[in-house]
């Protein structure tokens, strides 16, 4: 975390791998509790109020509640989002291609989804 950035909200997963914090710009940098390095960023857009783990830490939710904070004054949000996320790039990648190879036309060459194990 950058130490100009005040925190909003933080969460940690229920087996205490993972703490992520959200920062007034809209992001939410998630942090490996044992190696103390930042893992992954969120980019929700927006203020934002809250975060939560799922249960078994491969989700994330973030929030940006009903207000805004624009030059530290409190306004209505009109368009407050709840978004649940796939942080973990390692699961990204798996999900894309599980998507690939359920798709992919049978008889193409293996050798075309070099990046996928």
């Amino acid at each position: 975390m950058r130490p100009e950035m005040s925190i909003t909200s933080v969460a940690i997963d229920a087996l205490g791998r993972w703490l992520a914090a959200s920062e007034p710009d809209g992001t939410a940098p998630v942090w490996s509790i044992d190696e103390e390095t930042e893992v992954a960023r969120i980019h929700h857009g927006g203020y934002l109020a809250s975060l939560s783990f799922a249960q078994d830490g491969e989700l994330l939710e973030t929030a940006n509640g009903h207000h805004t904070e624009q030059q530290g004054v409190q306004q209505e949000n009109p368009e407050s989002k709840v978004r649940v996320w796939h942080w973990r790039s390692a699961d990204l990648v798996d999900d894309a291609c599980r998507l690939l190879k359920d798709s992919w036309v049978k008889g193409a060459p293996s050798k075309s989804l070099p990046t996928c194990p």
